[in-house]
């Protein structure tokens, strides 16, 4: 019960103030992460990345990718692990890391479009 009212809280927050409130709400409460930014939290998950050195072969296909979805990638490298299959060997991860924050963010994208468009239906 106390985890429902926790996430009722973040989710009022969210809806009333925006993201940045409710990550600050999470950090007073100490939930287990520090950040008081957005741009921090999104640092703080791609810390640790070493930079791969990347082929020009490799690089062409990228900038033909980007070209081709008309965006740049600022970081080129989040960009090739998120093309990256799981049974591809190399120095590389693959794209399961990155597919599970785009779940994330998915979720958060659908919940906020149902919750607005039908506000009087219930969970």
């Amino acid at each position: 019960m106390m985890a429902d009212i926790i996430e009722s809280l973040l989710g009022a927050i969210y809806l009333l103030i925006d993201f940045q409130a409710s990550l600050k709400f999470s950090e007073w409460i100490k939930l287990p992460y520090s950040c008081e930014k957005w741009e921090e939290y999104i640092r703080m998950a791609i810390k640790g990345k070493n930079d791969v050195n990347i082929t020009n072969d490799v690089l062409d296909t990228l900038k033909e990718f980007e070209n081709i979805i008309r965006y740049e990638f600022k970081n080129r490298q989040l960009l090739l692990e998120a093309l990256t299959h799981p049974s591809a060997e190399g120095v590389v991860k693959s794209y399961e890391r990155l597919e599970f924050l785009g779940d994330a963010a998915l979720d958060l994208i659908a919940t906020r479009y149902i919750y607005k468009r039908y506000p009087n239906v219930g969970p």
